[in-house]
C-alpha cells in the first residue's frame, strides 16, 4: 500500500492507497518467504516507510521469517487504543534490521477468534497514512479477514508452487475472485519451487490459471554443504537481507506503474 502524494489535501482527489497483499490457496508454497522478500526489497526504496503486516493470525511466520521476537502483535494493534490513536498502534510495531517495520501474528492461534474484518480494515486505514508501503501476508485461501484486506489493495501476488493441487487451487481462488470481482487489475503471479523435472511447464500453469506467470523461481539445486551447514546459511541471510533476485523482482515489478513483464529469479534465501 502506498499513501498518495500530490497536490494539498484541499485540492487533490481521494489518494490512492498502494499495496501489495501475498496470498495463495495452498500452504507451504513459499508465500511468507515471497511477502518478506518483498518487503525487504522495498526498504531499500523508502527506509522506514515499510510494513510488513502478517494476517495469517492463527499459524503466522513473519515474525519466525524475519527472526523477530515481537513484544506486540496485531493483537494489540486491532485494540481500542491503537484504533483511535495511530501513535499508539505504532508502537505496536517491530522494527526490523533492514529499516522495515513488522505487525506480526498473534503469539496463540485462539487470539485469531478475537479479530474482525472490520477490525483489520481500519488496522490497514491507519497503516497506509503513516507509511509508503503496506505489504500483507495472508493465510492460505480465502479467509474473510484476507478478503477484507483485499477490497483496499492495488497489487495482489498469488503464490504457486509446481505441483497440481496448488496449480488447481489457485485456479479457484482466481475464479472466485473474479465472480467476487475482488481482483485487482495489477496482479502478478510467481511460481515458486519450478522445476522442469516435474513433468510440468510454465505454459501448462498460464493454460490452467488462466493468467500469466510473471516470475518463476527455480527449486534450490541440492546443496553440497552438510544440512545444519546449509540451515545456518540461510538463517544468517534472512536476518539481514532478501535474495538479490527476489529484491531486483520487487523493485522492477511491484513498484507502482512498473511494467509487466516476465522474470525469472533464483530461489529464496539461498541467493547469495
Amino acid at each position: 500500500m502506498r499513501a498518495g502524494t500530490g497536490p494539498p489535501p484541499s485540492t487533490r482527489p481521494k489518494a490512492r492507497k498502494d499495496w501489495s497483499w501475498g496470498s495463495s490457496p495452498q500452504g507451504g508454497v513459499g508465500k511468507t518467504t515471497i511477502a518478506t522478500n518483498i518487503a525487504i526489497g522495498l526498504g531499500k526504496v523508502a527506509p522506514m516507510g515499510v510494513v510488513i503486516v502478517d494476517l495469517d493470525l492463527q499459524f503466522g511466520d513473519v515474525a519466525s521469517g524475519l527472526y523477530l521476537n515481537p513484544e506486540h502483535t496485531v493483537t494489540d494493534a486491532v485494540s481500542a487504543a491503537a484504533s483511535h490513536d495511530s501513535l499508539v498502534l505504532k508502537a505496536f510495531l517491530t522494527v526490523h534490521p533492514s529499516n522495515i517495520y513488522a505487525l506480526c501474528a498473534p503469539r496463540s492461534p485462539e487470539e485469531a477468534d478475537d479479530i474482525t474484518p472490520q477490525q483489520v480494515s481500519r488496522l490497514l486505514e491507519q497503516l497506509a497514512e503513516q507509511f509508503q508501503y503496506v505489504v500483507v501476508d495472508t493465510a492460505p485461501g480465502l479467509p474473510e479477514v484476507g478478503l477484507a484486506a483485499m477490497e483496499q489493495c492495488t497489487d495482489v501476488v498469488w503464490v504457486t508452487a509446481m505441483d497440481v493441487p496448488s496449480i488447481r487451487g489457485l485456479r479457484s481462488g482466481l475464479g472466485i475472485l473474479r465472480r467476487l470481482d475482488l481482483l485487482p487489475e495489477t496482479r502478478h503471479v510467481v511460481l515458486n519451487m519450478a522445476d522442469a523435472k516435474s513433468g510440468l511447464s510454465v505454459q501448462d500453469v498460464e493454460a490452467t490459471i488462466g493468467a500469466p506467470v510473471d516470475v518463476s523461481i527455480p527449486a534450490p539445486k541440492p546443496s553440497r554443504s552438510p544440512p545444519t551447514a546449509a540451515f545456518r546459511s540461510c538463517r544468517t541471510a534472512a536476518r539481514t537481507r532478501p535474495s538479490r533476485d527476489s529484491s531486483n523482482w520487487c523493485h522492477g515489478s511491484i513498484l507502482p506503474g512498473a511494467p509487466r513483464r516476465k522474470r525469472s529469479c533464483t530461489a529464496g534465501w539461498w541467493s547469495e
